[in-house]
C-alpha cells in the first residue's frame, strides 16, 4: 500500500536517529510526566519510538499502548530501548486516518471524483479497538498531524490545479478535526493529552522562533490554533515550545497539554 509505504520509508530514514532525538525526547517526556504520571497511556503514531522513553513509560504507567500502521518500526523501537517492564507495553497496528485506502488513491489520482470520495469517507467517529473508548489517562499525539497530511501536500504539489488545491486543503482540515475528536474519545473525563506540531523553520533563526513562537506561528499558519479552538479539547496549561534539530531539518515544536472541554 503506497501511503503505508511512505510512512515506512519515513521511519526507515530516522530509525538510527535515537541519539539525535535525545534533547527532543527529554523535553517531550517532561511534558508527558507534567500532564500525567499514572494510569493507562496510549501513544498515537508511535513509529520508531525515538521521541519517547519506553523505559520511563513502563515504570510510570500501568499499561502503555503503541499505535501505528508500521508495526515493524514499533517492534524495533521496543527492541532498541529494552524497557524494564516490557510486559506493560502493547503494540497495535492501527490506521489513524481511518481512510487509508482513500488517501492512497488521492496520492495517485487527484481527480475530482477521487477527492470527493475521500472526503465522504472521513468519519468523525472512526472505529476504535474494543475497550478503548474514553479509557486512557494520557493520550500522546506527537507530530502525528504532520505525518498524516504530508502525502496530501505532495499530491497538492503534483496536481497543480487551484480547484484541486482547495479540496485537498478541505480534506486535510477534515482529517485534522477527526484526529482531535479521536483524542477526545480516547481520553477519560479527567485525562490529559499531549499534542505537538512540528513547524519547519527553514531559514528562520531557531532562537528567534523559540523566543517569539506565537509571532512565528502567526506568520506561517494559525490553522492548528483554530482547529483546537473548534475541537472538544482545550489547553489545560499554556503551550510550550522548543527547538528541535535532526540531521538536515530544524523545527519549532509547539506542545499542548489538552483536556476535554467542560471538565
Amino acid at each position: 500500500m503506497f501511503y503505508k509505504k511512505l510512512q515506512e520509508i519515513a521511519n526507515e530514514d530516522t530509525r538510527n536517529f535515537f541519539n539525535e532525538y535525545t534533547p527532543h525526547r527529554e523535553k517531550l517526556m517532561a511534558e508527558i510526566l507534567k500532564a500525567k504520571s499514572s494510569g493507562r497511556a496510549i501513544i498515537l503514531g508511535a513509529g520508531n519510538c525515538n521521541d519517547i522513553d519506553l523505559n520511563e513509560l513502563s515504570k510510570t504507567f500501568d499499561q502503555t499502548f503503541l499505535l501505528d500502521i508500521d508495526v515493524t518500526a514499533m517492534e524495533l523501537g521496543l527492541q532498541r530501548q529494552k524497557p524494564i517492564y516490557p510486559e506493560k507495553i502493547k503494540i497495535l497496528e492501527f490506521d489513524l486516518t481511518g481512510i487509508l485506502a482513500n488517501i492512497q488513491l488521492v496520492i495517485r489520482d487527484t481527480s475530482l471524483d477521487t477527492l470527493l470520495n475521500a472526503l465522504k469517507a472521513v468519519n468523525d467517529n472512526p472505529k476504535l479497538p474494543e475497550g478503548f473508548e474514553q479509557s486512557f489517562d494520557l493520550v500522546v499525539s506527537a507530530g502525528v498531524i504532520t505525518q498524516i497530511i504530508y502525502p496530501l501536500k505532495a499530491a497538492d504539489f503534483m496536481a497543480g490545479f487551484y480547484s484541486i488545491h482547495d479540496l485537498l486543503e478541505f480534506l486535510r482540515d477534515r482529517l485534522f478535526r477527526q484526529h482531535l475528536k479521536l483524542i477526545s474519545r480516547l481520553l477519560k473525563d479527567d485525562g490529559r493529552a499531549i499534542f505537538t506540531v512540528d513547524h519547519p523553520l527553514h531559514d528562520y533563526p531557531p532562537e528567534e522562533a523559540v523566543k517569539w513562537p506565537r509571532l512565528y506561528i502567526r506568520r506561517t499558519s494559525r490553522l492548528y490554533d483554530q482547529l483546537i479552538e473548534e475541537s472538544p479539547l482545550a489547553d489545560a496549561v499554556p503551550p510550550t515550545y522548543w527547538h528541535w534539530e535532526i540531521p538536515g531539518n530544524h523545527f519549532l515544536v509547539e506542545c499542548h497539554i489538552l483536556k476535554r472541554k467542560n471538565f
